[in-house]
């Protein structure tokens, strides 16, 4: 690994056994390179190993390798970036007690689920059958029962 960011250090740092020499770098994420220089794109989601204490705290982290090469050459690639992220938490909400606390619609807690399972907007809509812009009017309808004023802030109200 010759360029690594601080946290893809620290993500890095969660992603091996306790017992690895300082620096070790996952095989799963040397795999995903190995594929890369094979040819094309790869990805991949990774948990922390156990045992470790942090097992359960941390999110999953994502994975995604891409071949570089020298600008203008069209031989083989020479480098393999690895882009690393922190898979966001869904959060399961109290859809009895949110309904009610803000009295919400049976609707509204249905979408309120989807929302903070992470759905978009259009994946809510085919689930719950119906139109994108009916499931936005629930989503302004519920930030307007408890305050707030962005998707974001619904979740973190109700967890």
């Amino acid at each position: 690994m010759a360029f690594a960011n601080e946290q893809a250090l620290e993500l890095l740092a969660t992603l091996v056994p306790p017992d690895s020499p300082t620096g070790a770098v996952p095989g799963a994420v040397l795999d995903l390179c190995r594929k890369v220089q094979a040819g094309g794109e790869a990805t991949l989601t990774l948990r922390s190993p156990g045992p470790n204490p942090l097992d359960g705290v941390l999110p999953p982290c994502a994975l995604r390798a891409l071949p570089l090469g020298a600008p203008g050459e069209k031989g083989p690639s020479t480098h393999t970036m690895v882009l690393m992220e922190r898979v966001v938490e869904k959060h399961q909400i109290d859809l009895e007690k949110a309904r009610a606390t803000f009295q919400l619609s049976k609707r509204e807690a249905e979408v309120l689920n989807l929302l903070g399972l992470g759905f978009t907007n259009k994946k809510i809509a085919e689930l719950l059958y119906i139109s994108e812009h009916t499931v936005k009017d629930h989503i302004k309808n519920i930030m307007k029962k408890l305050g707030v004023g962005s998707r974001g802030e619904v979740v973190a109200t109700l967890r």
